[in-house]
């Protein structure tokens, strides 16, 4: 079963994102900082990260450019509540996989982690 670690200063967010991909028998392990997701994945590496971009003391940027430097084949999706989402994607499109809209659906969620979790969908360019 592929574990995959959710990253966002919200408990509400995290909560909803983890009964969704646990309901898709995802394991899933959650972190409510950057700092404590990067300790998370270091202790046990994820087989795929959903983080926040926007979070306090250590953005989701900061968060991919350094799991990526540890873990350069790391499958990533980026997720934001920003509505310059075009401006975000260019900025992190090299890094993520994926980058999802803030509120986003149950499918859409879904769909994102399974394509990856498959094979691995890239950013669109």
């Amino acid at each position: 079963m592929e574990t995959i670690l959710v990253i966002d200063d919200d408990p509400l967010i995290l909560d909803v994102v983890k009964e969704i991909l646990e309901l898709d028998n995802y394991t899933v392990e959650t972190a409510l900082s950057g700092a404590e997701g990067i300790e998370k994945h270091r202790k046990s590496p994820a087989d795929l990260v959903i983080t926040d971009l926007i979070m306090p003391h250590k953005d989701g940027i900061s968060v991919i450019s350094e799991l990526k430097k540890d873990f350069p084949g790391l499958r990533i999706i980026a997720m934001t509540g920003t509505p310059k989402v075009e401006k975000l994607v260019a900025a992190v499109c090299a890094d993520v996989n994926r980058v999802i809209a803030k509120p986003f659906d149950q499918e859409e969620l879904l769909e994102a982690v399974a394509q990856l979790i498959d094979g691995g969908a890239s950013c669109p360019s």
